[in-house]
């Protein structure tokens, strides 16, 4: 698949493979021995034959050239060595590699992200329409630059610097957010540095930048909001792993994001909640469900107060698990009040439970004007003994409200309270 042309002394035709004699548009046996400056261009672009004539005439040609050869609708890359006096071109069929070449810079330069390629050296060899149209400056004024000679403030260039050694020296694709200052203002990027290898060696790496400036905008806002409330949130990523907290949070447990971040939430638990509260994260983690549980969280001050905590799962468009949001609210003095009245219902039942007298719960009922109703004056008249029993008149809601101890207090009242129940 390969031309050979092989020039001699004076720059004569010495050896035209039949390959090349096809591409060039010469027959091997008319160009044998000639010098290439009396052969036609045939084929061949004028620009081509032209630095044919000039290696023929002992100069020097550049290391690899690309060219279109239009009768044979081919793309050829040519590249020349000399050897033992001897000039020897050699021809190669890229057709389908550049064919897809311009398939990928098509592609590169309608798309809205912003690609570019960085040489071994760091600077700039290749920048699409829409790099060159945030930059604000011609692309001939881009090319061949390192990032510090495009005129990017050290604060800016420093890391994109870090990133993209870090591609070179591992040969692993690298991530990178920054700020790209425009002429319209700061746009905000996430960009993929791909290095790419040739025979184990990186050459070059690739970039690309999409612009998240909107999204940026959002979570500043949403930060601001989130540092508002009065609750404790945070993120967790789809394994569980904490990475984010609002500004209530460090105030209150008066811990880093450092100290926070992963699973450094539990160190704010009290030690006895710790366990279950773990247990029951990981097992929401796990199945995939909504998370609600209360727990007590230490104050920066060290004192700890009851919190509601509830986590939700957030799914991507794939319907997989991208993260989980959490929030915290302060139930304390709720908990409290829960406390005491579990604990007063607890004492008064173990009471009345355990003492001799009859007894009965009543619940006046009265009308619009305060009176006694109907019903209640009707009670009275059914049951005698209500003013003993009842001392109040009250309406007896059902007959479980009186105690069976009360019921035998007076003779009348199981008869009495069986007659205002059936009626």
């Amino acid at each position: 698949p390969w031309g050979l042309l092989v020039l001699g002394a004076g720059g004569t035709v010495q050896r035209l493979n039949r390959q090349a004699a096809a591409w060039w548009g010469l027959g091997q046996a008319a160009a044998q021995g000639q010098p290439v400056a009396s052969l036609p261009a045939g084929h061949l672009p004028a620009a081509v034959h032209a630095a044919l004539q000039q290696l023929a005439a002992g100069g020097t040609g550049p290391p690899e050239t690309t060219f279109f050869v239009p009768a044979r609708q081919q793309w050829l890359s040519q590249t020349s060595t000399r050897q033992a006096g001897e000039t020897v071109v050699y021809w190669h069929d890229v057709t389908q590699q550049k064919l897809r070449e311009n398939q990928y810079q098509t592609l590169a330069d309608s798309l809205p992200d912003v690609l570019s390629r960085w040489d071994q050296q760091l600077r700039l060899q290749y920048a699409n329409p829409a790099f060159v149209a945030r930059s604000g400056r011609p692309l001939a004024e881009l090319l061949g630059c390192t990032t510090h000679e495009l005129g990017y403030a050290a604060s800016l260039a420093q890391p994109w610097v870090a990133a993209l050694q870090q591609a070179f020296a591992t040969g692993q694709p690298q991530e990178h957010h920054s700020r790209f200052p425009t002429p319209e203002g700061d746009a905000y990027y996430y960009s993929r540095l791909v290095p790419e290898v040739r025979e184990g060696v990186v050459v070059a790496v690739l970039a690309v930048g999409h612009d998240i400036t909107m999204r940026h905008a959002a979570e500043a806002r949403f930060r601001t909001i989130a540092d508002m409330v009065p609750g404790l949130l945070w993120r967790n990523d789809a394994q569980g792993n904490t990475n984010w907290y609002n500004q209530r949070w460090f105030d209150y447990t008066g811990q880093t994001l450092a100290e926070a971040k992963d699973y450094g939430w539990l160190k704010a638990l009290h030690p006895d909640d710790r366990a279950q509260s773990l247990h029951n994260f990981q097992t929401a983690v796990r199945d995939g469900q909504p998370l609600r549980q209360e727990h007590r969280l230490c104050q920066a001050t060290g004192e700890y107060r009851w919190f509601q905590v509830q986590a939700l799962p957030v799914y991507t468009p794939q319907g997989n698990i991208a993260e989980w949001l959490g929030a915290a609210v302060d139930i304390h003095e709720r908990r409290l009040t829960e406390d005491a009245l579990r604990q007063s219902e607890e004492k008064y039942r173990t009471l009345f439970e355990t003492m001799d007298e009859g007894f009965a719960v009543c619940e006046l009922l009265r009308d619009a004007a305060g009176q006694p109703t109907d019903m209640a004056k009707r009670l009275v008249s059914y049951m005698p003994c209500s003013r003993s029993l009842l001392t109040c008149r009250a309406w007896v809601r059902s007959a479980t409200c009186c105690s069976s101890e009360a019921v035998r207090a007076c003779s009348c009242c199981s008869a009495c309270l069986r007659t205002v129940m059936s009626s």
